[in-house]
């Protein structure tokens, strides 16, 4: 994942970010959340 500072409420911001995308694309959601092979399907 992208290296972001530890700054409070990114990490909380960053997991809402995250868990929309995953209601709008499972695929992009997982591709963003771990960096796996799925990644390479697009």
């Amino acid at each position: 994942m992208l290296k972001v500072k530890p700054i409070p409420g990114t990490l909380v911001l960053v997991r809402d970010f995250i868990s929309m995308l995953r209601k709008r694309n499972g695929r992009i959601g997982a591709c963003m959340t771990m960096l796996s092979r799925n990644c390479q399907n697009f």
